[in-house]
Order: C-alpha cells, then sequence, then structure tokens
C-alpha cells in the first residue's frame, strides 16, 4: 500500500514517446491519483504504433486534487478526466482544469465546482452541442480565466440559450472557433462584469481556409452586445 500523502506530479516528455510512458508511468500514476494534489502532465512526443487507440485513462477528480492540467498528442489513446464525484459545494478541491476529455455526473445539473479559478477546455469535434460546456460554467464561478476551444463543427444553427451564467469574477476569457453558432452562443450564454481581457481566435481567417456557411466572421456589433451587457 502507498503512503496516504497528498501527492504532486509534475511530467514532461520528449521525443519519440516510449512505450513505456503510456503502458507502464502513466497507469501507475492513474494508480495513485487518490492522492493526488498537484498534477501537471505534459507528453509532447509521438504515440508508438504499438498502443491501442482503446486503451484509456480516466482520471477522477477527487480531494485533495487542485490542479490537473494534462496534454497529450493528437494520436494519444483518450484521457478522461472524471467530475463525476463533484456534486456538493464541499467535495471538489479543484482550482484549475487543463486538458483531456470531460466526464460529468449522471445528472449533470448536479455539477459543482466552487473553487475553481481557471479553466482550459476543449470541446470534442464529435460533439452536437456545447451542453457540457453550458454545465460546466453553471458549476463554478471561474475567478480568474478560461480559454475556450470549440472545435464543434456540427452546429448549423442559433442554439437556444435556457439562462445567461453570469460569472462575476471571471477577469480573462479567451474563445477559438470556427463556428459563427458556437462565437454567439458563448457571448450570448454569459455575463462577465469584471472582464479585462477578451480574445477572440477565428483560425479560417489566420490560415484562409474556405469559408462555409457556418464559418465564423469578427462581428463588431455582436462583440459589442456582449460587452455592453456584461458591463450593465
Amino acid at each position: 500500500h502507498s503512503s496516504p500523502a497528498p501527492l504532486s506530479i509534475c511530467l514532461d516528455a520528449t521525443g519519440n514517446g516510449p512505450n513505456h510512458i503510456s503502458d507502464v508511468i502513466l497507469p501507475l500514476l492513474a494508480s495513485e491519483c487518490h492522492r493526488w494534489s498537484f498534477a501537471r502532465i505534459n507528453l509532447f512526443c509521438k504515440t508508438p504504433t504499438s498502443i491501442s487507440r482503446s486503451t484509456t485513462l480516466t482520471i477522477p477528480c477527487l480531494a485533495p486534487l487542485a490542479h490537473l492540467s494534462l496534454t497529450f498528442p493528437e494520436d494519444h489513446p483518450p484521457t478522461y478526466i472524471d467530475l463525476s464525484h463533484c456534486v456538493s459545494d464541499n467535495v471538489s478541491y479543484l482550482e484549475t482544469i487543463s486538458g483531456a476529455i470531460i466526464l460529468l455526473p449522471q445528472c449533470r445539473d448536479a455539477l459543482r465546482l466552487p473553487r475553481l479559478w481557471l479553466l482550459d477546455y476543449e470541446s470534442p469535434q464529435e460533439a452536437e452541442n456545447l451542453e457540457e460546456l453550458r454545465c460546466i460554467l453553471s458549476a463554478t464561478d471561474i475567478h480568474d480565466r478560461a480559454t475556450l476551444l470549440l472545435q464543434i463543427k456540427s452546429i448549423t444553427t442559433t442554439i437556444p440559450i435556457p439562462r445567461s451564467i453570469c460569472l462575476a469574477h471571471l477577469t480573462s476569457l479567451s474563445l477559438t472557433s470556427e463556428n459563427r453558432f458556437s462565437i454567439d452562443y458563448v457571448f450570448d450564454l454569459l455575463i462577465c462584469p469584471s472582464l479585462l481581457q477578451l480574445q477572440l481566435s477565428i483560425p479560417h481567417i489566420i490560415n484562409g481556409s474556405e469559408i462555409a456557411e457556418n464559418s465564423a466572421f469578427l462581428d463588431p456589433r455582436r462583440i459589442h452586445s456582449f460587452l455592453r451587457r456584461s458591463s450593465s
């Protein structure tokens, strides 16, 4: 049995991606996730062809875990951040979440992340809507920065907003998407009265790729409306 003491992990790996990192080291670290208080795992390497895509890794977010940042190459087997236990104000210690695929509680609206001050969120490309993002933002009042990378491409119409979410303490919002309906959704959903920095990135404008019907574009009126609602 391992020590019950809190465990901090910093792992940065580069190169050709030796098998033992995915086969041995990551599962070994994951087996101690109940002790994690801080975890930063960055793999900047090519995943070995011998690693099966079905070899998934799930990290349950249990106390005392406060900081979790995961970065893996695109061809790495799926890794999940499991928030299914974060269903009351005194359960989650999470202050930062970055990377990987998020698993929500069965009752999504029960999610609670009261201590969160930094969120780096990347939507799954196969997602059909942004309901997962809405649930996460509804569960917290982020106290510093939110970085949202919305890769979803299937949204082709305006998404109904059930109710606005006020992130009263959020000071920095970074939003990246090629889908204009995704951008409209976020701007219609959020009210950020303490916002000091807004960064909007539209990749197809930068790289000159083909424009589609639902392609995002820089809309000053939409941005102005969001800022006006946030400051009123």
